[in-house]
């Protein structure tokens, strides 16, 4: 916003004020670069081990999750099976 007299009207600045004019957008640097959700600051503050840890971690994570998923199928089809064998025999 620059001093003129329209904008010291607009905000109710008396004409004979002395006032100094801050542009803040003018200060703010530039945005950073975003990457997966992390900035380029978090990235160069982390060693590239521990980022390959961290890949790691994450991957381990995935593995535990595929075999809890595939326990839990198995789990379902053996249910499954015995509601089949229980409609066989009906009930004692």
């Amino acid at each position: 916003m620059k001093d003129t007299p329209e904008n010291r009207k607009k905000l109710r600045i008396p004409v004979t004020s002395n006032i100094a004019w801050i542009d803040l957008d003018a200060q703010r640097e530039p945005p950073e670069m975003v990457t997966s959700g992390w900035t380029d600051t978090q990235i160069k503050n982390k060693a590239i081990t521990q980022i390959e840890d961290l890949i790691r971690q994450n991957e381990l994570a995935v593995e535990a999750m595929e075999k809890a998923i595939a326990q839990q199928r198995n789990q379902i089809n053996d249910l499954k099976a015995v509601r089949q064998r229980k409609l066989l025999i009906g009930d004692s």
